[in-house]
């Protein structure tokens, strides 16, 4: 089990024939910040109890406790529980589905979590039955109940592959592998420079492109602008440090990229309707700093409005 804060989550992983390493987390009293990103694996959330707010291409959902959330390989998502909740989090990577033929691979995994369609209910809750089996298994602590949870984990890949895919065609499998090609170019460099300046000219100049052609393909592939992930990604930096570290706020700015304070704020208070003060007080990591984290007064800490 890790610790964060008052965070804290259990890690497993499931090392099988035919199905990669699938990874099942089992998360309490969970209040990050997960900047947009995608990867290879299909990701199943299941909210045991209180909020949390998944936006999978541009689109949010707000789910509570019993909702599970279904997101397809390489689709931009992100994650946030200013609140708090416990939940599950299971990611099984498209590898895990190649040995069965292409068809199990050129398939799109489609979900909304809120549906109103009782037959799409029944599903989403068969899903939920089946991620908390696996977490009640693991956490007995019976070693035979492994072989228990592995086959409710074949169950769910079943589940997974006749309920909530569809066909996506070759053409388009093969525009989207040279788009993810690029995109874990502009992954990688972002992660290694997203507290430096980064021009558009600087990302474009990474990939061989031509700055329109660039801002075209970004958001294109991702529904949004360049400008946006990057700061995003600088955010959920400074949410990560906000709530686990007591340095000051105008510290945490200058670590992660942000050089204008306003324009920091008026992104904050945008994503997380608070403030910087009133969530770092919340989380009672440095009740001296309620005041203000930057030195000026507490109305600065207003979003601004231009």
């Amino acid at each position: 089990m890790e610790t964060q804060g008052s965070e804290h989550y259990e890690s497993i992983q499931f090392n099988l024939p035919c199905t990669g390493q699938a990874h099942f987390e089992i998360f309490y009293n969970d209040r990050r910040y997960v900047e947009p990103h995608w990867h290879d694996s299909v990701e199943i959330i299941s909210v045991l109890d209180g909020d949390l707010s998944v936006t999978v291409d541009q689109q949010t959902y707000h789910l509570q406790a019993r909702n599970c959330m279904i997101i397809s390989p390489y689709a931009l998502h992100s994650t946030s529980s200013v609140s708090g909740n416990n939940g599950l989090l299971l990611q099984i990577p498209l590898q895990s589905f190649s040995d069965y033929g292409e068809y199990f691979v050129n398939r799109h995994f489609i979900c909304d979590p809120l549906t109103q369609d009782p037959e799409r209910q029944r599903d989403l809750a068969r899903v939920f039955e089946l991620m908390t089996g696996i977490m009640e298994l693991e956490e007995s602590g019976d070693p035979v109940a492994r072989l228990r949870s592995i086959s409710l984990l074949w169950e769910l890949l079943y589940v997974l592959q006749t309920r909530f895919t569809r066909t996506i065609s070759q053409a388009v499998l093969n525009a989207s592998q040279k788009d993810r090609e690029r995109m874990e170019q502009v992954s990688t460099y972002t992660r290694l420079h997203y507290n430096e300046p980064i021009s558009l000219e600087e990302i474009a100049g990474e990939l061989h492109l031509q700055v329109n052609y660039f801002c075209h393909f970004f958001k294109r592939v991702t529904g949004i602008t360049y400008l946006q992930f990057l700061n995003e990604f600088r955010l959920a930096k400074v949410y990560q440090d906000l709530v686990t570290t007591d340095i000051p706020l105008k510290h945490l700015l200058e670590r992660h990229g942000f050089t204008n304070y306003k324009r920091f704020r008026k992104l904050f208070y945008e994503r997380f309707q608070t403030t910087p003060n009133v969530l770092r007080a919340q989380k009672g990591q440095n009740s001296k700093e309620q005041k203000t984290d930057t030195g000026e007064s507490d109305s600065s800490d207003v979003p601004a409005v231009s």
